[in-house]
């Protein structure tokens, strides 16, 4: 078995470990607890189909995520698959990632 392999095998094991004691539908703010990502960050992802969960249209409890669908995100994050996808610096405050605003100027 070579190194990726094992790796790839590992960090399967890494991402069994954080869902297996979850519910069979997680909540916008369990998705944010395991993800390690901020609320705007997350309501994008799931409103663009990022990630794919079922969307009630409720103004609360809008959004369940399945496990298997938070893993599936996680591992293509961390592969970097995701990079060209979610705009950079939408989800920031800092200036300096932020993209620049329009010039108003007549």
């Amino acid at each position: 078995m070579s190194i990726t392999m094992m790796l790839r095998g590992d960090y399967d094991k890494g991402l069994y470990g954080v869902i297996k004691n979850c519910p069979e539908w997680l909540s916008l703010e369990q998705f944010r607890a395991v993800a390690h990502t901020s609320k705007r960050k997350t309501k994008w992802l799931l409103e663009n189909g990022v990630i794919p969960c079922m969307d009630s249209g409720k103004h609360t409890h809008r959004f369940q995520i399945r496990p298997s669908d938070v893993a599936g995100f996680l591992r293509r994050r961390d592969a970097g698959e995701l990079n060209s996808i979610i705009p950079t610096g939408t989800f920031c405050s800092n200036q300096l990632h932020s993209p620049p605003m329009p010039n108003t100027d007549p």
